[in-house]
């Protein structure tokens, strides 16, 4: 008999490879959502504060977004890896997505501000900026992580 021992593992491997890519597929989806209900939310809020100009409002829609983008790659790659490390970097994808509809939920929703003029108005661009540099800290912090963990993992 001229079987190969290995031939069961390799089918074994494809498997779970399989497996774990539908099983990921699930981070994507939920990204996905979380990021259109997030534009939806953005783009009632700007409407709604009556910035003016279409591409103003259209520009406050976009960088609502922005900070969610890194979050639908990592839901994308975790769909095409097997790897384990992904997994640290949904954390921070999942709190800024989360953190990023709840305000703009509470922001589309709480009525037009008083006047143009005021600083109700803050949030069209602060938030935006303040939420990008929570995902940036966020996804370092999760990159030192995996660093450490490199570092001290045993060597095969």
């Amino acid at each position: 008999m001229n079987s190969n021992p290995y031939d069961s593992l390799a089918s074994t491997n494809y498997e779970v490879a399989e497996l774990c890519s539908d099983r990921n597929l699930i981070h994507i989806a939920v990204l996905g959502l979380i990021f259109l209900l997030t534009l939806c939310f953005a783009l009632i809020n700007s409407v709604g504060e009556q910035l003016g100009a279409l591409s103003f409002t259209l520009g406050v829609t976009a960088a609502a977004i922005i900070s969610q983008l890194p979050g639908i790659a990592v839901g994308f790659f975790s769909t095409r890896s097997t790897s384990r490390t992904i997994t640290i970097f949904l954390f921070p994808a999942y709190f800024i997505a989360a953190t990023g509809m709840l305000a703009y939920l509470a922001y589309a929703f709480n009525g037009k501000a008083d006047s143009l003029n005021s600083a109700a108005h803050m949030h069209i661009i602060m938030f935006p900026m303040l939420h990008c540099f929570i995902a940036f800290v966020s996804y370092a912090i999760a990159t030192a992580v995996l660093g450490i963990l490199s570092l001290v993992a045993p060597k095969h």
